[in-house]
């Protein structure tokens, strides 16, 4: 395992990191989640050396198992690793290979929606108000009158407990009239499943555009990205066999958590 100097020191690991004992929840599950944190919102840097199990029982003035099974838990995880006379470190997190995703009819295929995402918002919509409140391409609803109404839902994705995508879907209520009848099933099932089950109509093909930009307040937050940073966006467009447009799907994701990744070959 690589060794790299701590951009979070030791000192002020320690100083962040505190117990309440007064919670109900278990000590060890509260220093396990705090450190979580700190991984996965950048704090610490894949290779990352965090406090030995002797400097934290003296700063929180906890037992030995307390910190082990904090430990344990996270390497269960793949969060973080143990190096033999050397101590523990952070682990480089697998990145998501986005390419296998991008190539896919659905982005949701094969996740665990249930247990995995969360819709946090539903609402139905004219497309004039569609325009002014979401940052969408007038070209891609340009075949929409001003007065037709969209069911606009988001979803968020996580991995390894943390926010990665924002999935957000507009339904056409021309195409798919009273959809918001179908929420319930959507919470663990894809919109193109739920759709074609729902409305007997089959989506044939998708056409697909991915650009590089910078996260808007709104999308920082849900996703705990820094202040400008870059995400990539997504825009898929759905058709069915007469080549009408049912769905338009934007999906955010933080760039330095995906990657693309294929084999080529002659």
């Amino acid at each position: 395992m690589e060794e790299r100097v701590n951009d979070l020191t030791t000192e002020a690991t320690l100083n962040v990191l505190s117990i309440n004992r007064d919670s109900a929840v278990p000590l060890y599950f509260q220093l396990k989640e705090q450190i979580k944190s700190l991984i996965l919102s950048g704090a610490y840097k894949p290779f990352d050396q965090l406090p030995t199990e002797e400097e934290l029982c003296k700063s929180l003035n906890v037992s030995r198992p307390v910190i082990r099974q904090a430990y344990s838990e996270l390497i269960k995880e793949n969060l973080i690793g143990r190096k033999k006379g050397s101590g523990t470190y952070v682990m480089e997190i697998p990145q998501k290979n986005l390419f296998k995703e991008y190539v896919s009819f659905s982005f949701e295929k094969g996740i665990d929606l249930e247990n995995r995402s969360k819709i946090i918002e539903f609402e139905t919509l004219y497309n004039k108000n569609l325009l002014e409140k979401y940052k969408v391409s007038n070209s891609t609803f340009r075949a929409i009158k001003e007065e037709d109404k969209v069911y606009s839902i988001t979803r968020v994705l996580d991995e390894y407990g943390f926010p990665t995508m924002i999935l957000h879907f507009f339904v056409f209520e021309k195409t798919a009239p009273k959809f918001d009848r179908c929420m319930e099933e959507l919470k663990t099932h894809s919109i193109v499943e739920t759709f074609e089950k729902n409305y007997g109509i089959r989506l044939m093909k998708a056409k697909r555009s991915l650009h590089p930009v910078i996260a808007d307040e709104n999308v920082g937050k849900v996703l705990r990205l820094k202040e400008n940073e870059l995400v990539y966006h997504i825009e898929t467009q759905y058709y069915d066999e007469l080549n009408r447009l049912i769905i338009v799907e934007y999906l955010t994701c933080s760039i330095d958590r995906m990657s693309f990744e294929v084999d080529v070959r002659r």
